[in-house]
């Protein structure tokens, strides 16, 4: 015969921390959608463009590999992309089967678009925050980030080196 397990209630820390990082999410959507509605762009779009602006160009591969999507997944993105006429693809020089992606004139518009409305909501929000908590805020969510991270790769089974943030936040960011 089975043992029964019996459950217990999660502690209050735990549901409180379930409830902030819900309401996050939920914060995090309504952003992206309003950038939906200004740009006409998924956040995976706005995500892929901006990498295509910010390295200048790339392949699709790398763009897979950074946001850990699968290549059809990609590949959908870019052709949205280019059916915008926000990305050109052309095959690279030295393998006619590769494709390098770079933004169109109306593509560097429209990134600048997206990082406009970022910046704007970034400032609004630090300003909403008293100024001499806004460090403390910032290094308590790498650190929850940095948790997220590793629980992800432990559940999936990848590794952490993947995901680690690229780039340390600084109180000169604040």
């Amino acid at each position: 015969m089975k043992k029964q397990v019996e459950l217990k209630p999660a502690p209050a820390a735990s549901v409180s921390l379930q409830q902030l990082i819900r309401g996050l999410s939920s914060c995090c959507i309504d952003q992206d959608t309003q950038l939906a509605e200004m740009t006409s762009l998924s956040r995976m779009e706005a995500r892929l463009l901006n990498m295509i602006g910010t390295n200048n160009g790339m392949l699709p591969s790398n763009a897979a590999s950074e946001l850990d999507l699968v290549r059809s997944r990609i590949t959908r993105l870019v052709d949205g992309l280019v059916a915008k006429g926000l990305v050109s693809c052309n095959a690279t020089q030295t393998d006619g089967r590769c494709r390098f992606l770079q933004l169109t004139a109306r593509g560097k518009r429209t990134l600048e678009k997206v990082q406009r409305n970022e910046s704007e909501f970034h400032h609004a929000l630090m300003k909403a925050i008293p100024t001499d908590l806004r460090g403390k805020i910032v290094t308590d969510l790498s650190l929850l980030l940095n948790a997220l991270h590793t629980v992800k790769a432990q559940k999936s089974g990848k590794s952490l080196e993947k995901k680690k943030i690229k780039r340390r936040v600084t109180n000169a960011d604040v």
